[in-house]
Order: C-alpha cells, then structure tokens, then sequence
C-alpha cells in the first residue's frame, strides 16, 4: 500500500513522480474511455469551501442560545466523525437540535451568498465535466433548499443535473446509501467510480463503494488530514491534479 499524498498546485509534478495505485487506475480508466469513469462528489467542503461559514453560523446560534462557544478545533473533529446532527442531539435533545438547525440555516442563507466561494479549481472541474459529457452524481447531506440557495450564488452548479441531496435517502453517512442511490440514479454500468470528500464520515461510506478516493484537506490544518495521511487516498486542496490527470489521459478529440 503506497502511501498518501498532498497535492497542492505548486505539488503536481512531485505527485506525478509518486503516483499510485488510485491514479494508474484512473489514468487507464480515462485512457481506455471517458464513458467508463464515474464520479462521486460530495458538496460543502468538496466542491464549495463553506465548511467555515458552516461554523461561524453554529458559533452565533449556539452563543445565543445555550451562552455555548464552538471552537473550530472541536467542530472540525465533529464533523469528521460523528456529524454535528449527532453531537448536538446528544448535548441538547432533538426537538432543540431542530430549531438550532433551522435557525443556523436561516443564518446560513441570509447573507452568507457574498462568502461562499468553490474549493480551487473545482469550478473548472465542472467545466470539464460538462464539455466532455464525464457521469457523475452530486451526493450532498445538504437539504434540496441549501442546494437551491448555493445554484443561486453560484450559477454555475445549475449546469449540473445530477444530485441526490438530503430528502433523497434516509440514512446519513457513513451508511452508503447515498452514495449507492447515485449510483442507482444515474449510473450507466461504468468500470471504474471514482469519490471525492472532504470528512472521515463520507470517507467510510465512499469506501463501501469505491477504491478510488480524493480526500479535500489541508496538511496540519484539519482533523481529517492527520486521519488520512497514512491511507491508501490522494490529498488534495485543489483539482488541478486530478484535471491534470483527466487532461493527460484524454482521447483525442477532448475538450481540455
């Protein structure tokens, strides 16, 4: 088992050196047919960076409330492992979980449009994504009206059709039923599925479906980074690496 990588733009000619098993499979996946790649992408903290704007909203809520501070060491470790669904049913029974949670989220949409921006270069991921007709799916925890509010900031994720957000499945990662309703959805028996998350919760139910995983983390900065750093994924902070790869691996006649 090699071991895992960090992946920075200023990064990608050493993790080209070191590449392992994940991208030999991905480079020959691409290689072989773009229609045999599927991708599974998670949202916040995935493709849109809003794991802070997430945690400055919970810190208001909660200092109003309960008089509580959130650090965001703790709700970073939270969010990678038991979810703060799960943390703030236990701290504070569900029936007040319900109201933090549609307060937070009133806070979320509120004005938080102007602070929502995309993990670098997942927009031009998209790009890609669309002009080369690759699969994939959307799998989010995020609520169809979150989803809708972040198409509102970012017009450019109304280009992508193919999402299963929370309404759709019932049991939260780590079970795997999301990710296998993606599948369900709007899989086309592809060979090869490729994930990508940002949490060792999505980690656990990506791994139930896929070998081939990108993890979105910063070195020394997250929780999930000291998690990851000796697995069997690659580490990255931006898709610059992996478009490389789509890129190099490209048929001819691709839009690059």
């Amino acid at each position: 088992m090699t071991d895992s990588k960090f992946c920075g733009v200023e990064d990608v000619e050493k993790c080209d050196k070191i590449t392992n098993n994940i991208e030999d499979d991905i480079n020959k996946a691409v290689a072989a047919a773009e229609s045999d790649i599927f991708l599974l992408l998670d949202l916040d903290g995935t493709i849109l960076d809003t794991d802070r704007i997430h945690y400055e909203c919970y810190c208001e809520i909660l200092k109003i409330k309960f008089g509580y501070n959130l650090t965001y060491k703790l709700f970073d470790e939270i969010t990678n492992t038991i979810g703060m669904p799960h943390y703030l049913i236990e701290k504070y029974g569900e029936e007040q979980y319900k109201i933090i949670k549609r307060e937070k989220d009133e806070i979320f949409m509120g004005d938080s449009c102007k602070k929502i921006e995309y993990i670098k270069n997942a927009d031009l991921l998209i790009d890609y994504i669309i002009s080369n007709n690759i699969n994939y799916a959307i799998v989010t925890n995020s609520r169809r009206c979150m989803v809708d509010y972040f198409k509102k900031c970012l017009p450019k994720l109304n280009q992508l059709k193919n999402w299963i957000v929370r309404e759709d499945y019932n049991l939260p990662k780590p079970n795997s039923e999301c990710f296998e309703l993606g599948i369900l959805k709007y899989g086309k028996n592809e060979k090869h599925i490729i994930g990508f998350e940002n949490t060792v919760l999505g980690y656990n139910s990506l791994k139930q479906i896929t070998n081939h995983i990108y993890i979105i983390s910063e070195p020394t900065v997250n929780y999930n980074y000291e998690f990851f750093k000796d697995l069997d994924v690659c580490i990255i902070n931006d898709y610059a690496h992996f478009l490389g790869i789509l890129r190099r691996a490209a048929p001819k006649g691709v839009v690059k």
